[in-house]
C-alpha cells in the first residue's frame, strides 16, 4: 500500500512524524509480527513457553490484532487530526518550494488551505497587536510572539509552522505569480489577519494585486462592479454581497495605505494606456451605449473604479493617507495622448469615443467623494480629491483644442459648478464648508491649487465663462438667495477678471 502512494505525498505524510515515532512505529511492527508467530512458536519450538500463558488470559493472536489497529490507526489519526513534527519544519518548506518548481500548485493549494491559512491568518493577528511584556514567553526567529497565559505549546508550534509557510512560501514571487490568479480567495484569507500597518506586508499585497490586474481575474473584476453599484462601506457590503478580495484588503484603511494598494493598479492603468494596443484601440472607438459593458472590461475602467472603492473606503474609515490620488492626473495626461490628432469626432456628443467617457468617468468620481464626505459629513479626503479635481481639469484645459472640444470642457465645469452651488445649501456641513473653499481655490489655480501664481489658459478661462453664463442658477436667486452668486463673484469671477451675469 505504501508504495503505491506518490512519491510527494509519501513525503508530506512523513514530515507529521518526529524519527523518534518512526523508529517506534517500526518497532511496533515488528513485534506485531513476533506475536502473531507467538502460538506458532509455543506449540512447535518452545513448549517451555507455554509457563508464560494463562489458561483464561487473552490468546497472543488476540493481543497481535489489537496493536495492529492501534499503530495504523495513530498514523491515519495524526495525518487526519493532528500536525506536523516540531522538527520537521525545514523538510515541509523544502518540499513546498519543490512543489513550486514542479507547478504542483493545486496540491500545494490544498496543503496550505487545510493546515495552514487558519494559522498564518492569526500569525499576522498575533504581529497586529501588542502583547503585554508579562505574557511573553518566546518570540521566534520571524517575530509571532506567544504568551504565558494563552498560549499553549500546541498554539505555538502552529505559529512557527505558519510564520515559515508565510514568509518562505506565500511571499514566494513564483507562488504568487502561479497562484494568485486561480485562487484569490486564498491570500484574501490570509490578509484579512492584518489588522494594523504593523502586519501590512507591502511587497507581498503589491504583487497580489499586479497579478489580479495584469490578468484582468473575474473575481476581482466582479467585485469592483459589486462595489460600483452601492455606495455603502465594506463592512456594509459585506454582508449583502460576498467580496472576500476587497473586503479582507480594505478592511483595515491605514493597513491598506501602508500596503500600498494603489501602486500596482496605478502604475498597471498607466501603462496599459501606453502600450496595450487593442485597449487603446477601443478607447478610440466612437462611444455606444450598447458597448458599456465591453468598456467595463476595459483595464483602465478597473484602476478607476478600483480607486473608487479604495478613496470611497477610506472616507467611510479614515485611512489617513490620500491613497495616491494624483494618477487620475496621469490618466486624464494618458487618454488625452490617446485622442488622435485629427480628431473627427461628433463635437456636439458629451463623449465623442470612449476616451472621453473614461475622462468624464474620472470626474464623475471625484464628485462622488465629496458627496460622500458631505453625506457622512466629513472633511476626510476633501482637499484631496479638490487638488486632483484641479490637476485632471488643468490637464484638459491645456490640451490641444482638436482633442478635448469647447464642449466637452464646458460640460466638466459644469459638473463642478454644480456640486460647489449644491454644497452652497448646508452651511453647517464639514465636508461643504472645506469643499467650497478649496474649490474656490481650485478655480482660481487648477493647475497648482495650494500654492504658486495662477496659471490659467485662456481656453480654460473662456470654458469657465461659458459654462457660468450657461449654468442654471434659478434656486440661488430671488427667494431662495442664499449669497452664493455674490460670493462665487468676489472669490472667483472678478479675481480671473471674469464677468457675473447672473444677477440676482
Amino acid at each position: 500500500m505504501w508504495a503505491i502512494i506518490p512519491d510527494k505525498e509519501r513525503r508530506f505524510i512523513l514530515l507529521f512524524f518526529s524519527n523518534i515515532e518512526i523508529l517506534l512505529l517500526l518497532m511496533s511492527l515488528i513485534f506485531i509480527h513476533y506475536l502473531m508467530a507467538f502460538d506458532w512458536l509455543v506449540n512447535n519450538w518452545f513448549p517451555t513457553l507455554s509457563k508464560f500463558t494463562t489458561a483464561n488470559g487473552i490468546p497472543s493472536k488476540t493481543w497481535s490484532y489489537i496493536f495492529s489497529l492501534t499503530v495504523i490507526t495513530y498514523p491515519i489519526f495524526k495525518v487526519s487530526f493532528g500536525y506536523f513534527s516540531d522538527s520537521r519544519v525545514k523538510d515541509l518548506i523544502n518540499l513546498y518550494k519543490r512543489l513550486i518548481s514542479e507547478k504542483e500548485i493545486s496540491l500545494l493549494i490544498t496543503y496550505i488551505n487545510k493546515y495552514h491559512i487558519k494559522d498564518i491568518k492569526k500569525y499576522l493577528e498575533n504581529i497586529s497587536v501588542d502583547i503585554p511584556q508579562d505574557e511573553v514567553n518566546t518570540s521566534n526567529k520571524f517575530g509571532a510572539k506567544t504568551t504565558k497565559k494563552k498560549r499553549r505549546s500546541h498554539d505555538i508550534k502552529r505559529d512557527k509552522f505558519a510564520s515559515w509557510v508565510y514568509i518562505k512560501i506565500f511571499q514566494n514571487e513564483a507562488f504568487v505569480l502561479k497562484a494568485a490568479n486561480d485562487h484569490p480567495k486564498l491570500f484574501a484569507k490570509a490578509f484579512k489577519g492584518m489588522k494594523t500597518p504593523k502586519a501590512s506586508n507591502n511587497r507581498l499585497v503589491k504583487h497580489y494585486f499586479e497579478c489580479l490586474f495584469n490578468s484582468k481575474n473575474l473575481q476581482f473584476v466582479n467585485e469592483l462592479r459589486i462595489f460600483d453599484e452601492h455606495d455603502k462601506s465594506i463592512l456594509e457590503l459585506i454582508r449583502i454581497k460576498k467580496v472576500p478580495i476587497l473586503y479582507s484588503t480594505l478592511l483595515y484603511p491605514k493597513v491598506a495605505a501602508a500596503n500600498g494598494i494603489w501602486f500596482p493598479i496605478g502604475e498597471g492603468g498607466i501603462k496599459s494606456l501606453k502600450y496595450e494596443e487593442e485597449q487603446r484601440e477601443f478607447l478610440r472607438k466612437e462611444y455606444d451605449p450598447d458597448l458599456v459593458a465591453e468598456v467595463k472590461n476595459q483595464k483602465i475602467y478597473i484602476a478607476v473604479t478600483f480607486f473608487d472603492a479604495m478613496v470611497r473606503e477610506s472616507i467611510h474609515r479614515d485611512s489617513g493617507s490620500h491613497m495616491w490620488l494624483a494618477y487620475f492626473k496621469s490618466f486624464a495626461d494618458c487618454l488625452i495622448g490617446i485622442i488622435p490628432v485629427s480628431n473627427e469626432y461628433d463635437e456636439s456628443k458629451a463623449n465623442p469615443s470612449f476616451v472621453y467617457y473614461i475622462i468624464s468617468r474620472q470626474f464623475e468620481v471625484m464628485i462622488g467623494w465629496l458627496q460622500l464626505a458631505k453625506n457622512l459629513n466629513t472633511d476626510r479626503r476633501v482637499v484631496d480629491t479638490i487638488r486632483s479635481l484641479g490637476w485632471c481639469l488643468n490637464s484638459i484645459s491645456v490640451a490641444d483644442d482638436a482633442k478635448i472640444p469647447a464642449k466637452f470642457l464646458n460640460g466638466i465645469i459644469d459638473s463642478i459648478l454644480t456640486i460647489y452651488f449644491e454644497f452652497s445649501k448646508h452651511p453647517e456641513n464639514k465636508a461643504t464648508i472645506s469643499a467650497r473653499n478649496w474649490i474656490e481655490k481650485m478655480f482660481n489655480n487648477p493647475k497648482h491649487v495650494d500654492f504658486g501664481a495662477p496659471s490659467v489658459t485662456q481656453k480654460y478661462l473662456t470654458a469657465l465663462e461659458n459654462a457660468w453664463g450657461g449654468f442654471d442658477s434659478y434656486y440661488y436667486r430671488g427667494d431662495e438667495d442664499n449669497g452664493s452668486i455674490e460670493r462665487f463673484d468676489q472669490k472667483v469671477l472678478s479675481p480671473l477678471g471674469l464677468t457675473n451675469n447672473h444677477i440676482s
